[in-house]
């Protein structure tokens, strides 16, 4: 079974639970290795890139294809009236360098609709302070109707966004952390999920490989022009 046929088979557990975890990558057969050094050679000084030729090769080994776009897509406008194109994706790579704190408890919500996280390289800290493990509230807020809306509720949750409001916030809602040690993909409902990550500490770098589905979002957004800059 591949990425496509378990997300025919559970798309009902994306809706119902907000997330979907896949089985591993590891199971393809593939040099994930080997895919990291390369990803290493071709990063430049920045963290997030969209311009990685292994990550888009990497893609197609997993067989994230025109089908597994269409799921999304026919789910995005049946389940939230999504009006935008297919097309309307978005892929990066990022990179968290071993030591790296800027990149911890910086929470967020995803402009698109669906988030897909891959794993390419997971650091195991031997003392077990961190390995840069993800943090997710899924459908901790509702599909956001407007673009106002949406803006105010982002900014509120930007006060969660420190190790110490972090904790505040874990007191009174549900979270599932994912250290994705298994290697195993897992696509969320971006836009109502607030996620984060951990500290990172150990030898190795943290790559990864996000692919976001279709921003309902006006052109004039902010997420948009955020992306404008990150593309520069």
């Amino acid at each position: 079974m591949n990425l496509t046929d378990e997300l025919i088979n559970n798309q009902k557990l994306l809706i119902k639970n907000g997330y979907y975890k896949f089985e591993s990558i590891l199971n393809y057969g593939i040099d994930l290795r080997s895919n990291y050094i390369n990803i290493l050679n071709e990063f430049k000084s920045n963290s997030y890139s969209t311009d990685i030729k292994t990550s888009y090769s990497l893609l197609k080994m997993l067989n994230i294809n025109d089908d597994f776009n269409s799921i999304l897509y026919n789910i995005a406008k049946s389940e939230f009236n999504y009006k935008g194109k297919a097309s309307n994706t978005y892929i990066v790579t990022r990179l968290v360098r071993s030591g790296d704190m800027s990149e911890s408890y910086r929470g967020h919500f995803d402009s698109h609709l669906f988030t897909l996280i891959i794993p390419v390289n997971i650091p195991i800290d031997k003392n077990n302070r961190g390995s840069g493990e993800l943090v997710f509230f899924p459908k901790i807020r509702k599909h956001p109707k407007y673009e106002i809306t949406n803006i105010l509720i982002k900014i509120f949750f930007k006060l969660f966004s420190t190790k110490i409001s972090y904790n505040l916030l874990n007191l009174y809602a549900n979270n599932i952390e994912n250290d994705f040690s298994d290697y195993s993909p897992l696509l969320f409902l971006g836009n109502t999920t607030f996620h984060l990550n951990k500290e990172l500490y150990g030898k190795e770098h943290r790559v990864t490989i996000l692919m976001h589905f279709f921003d309902p979002s006006p052109s004039f957004s902010i997420s948009s022009f955020i992306r404008k800059l990150r593309n520069r």
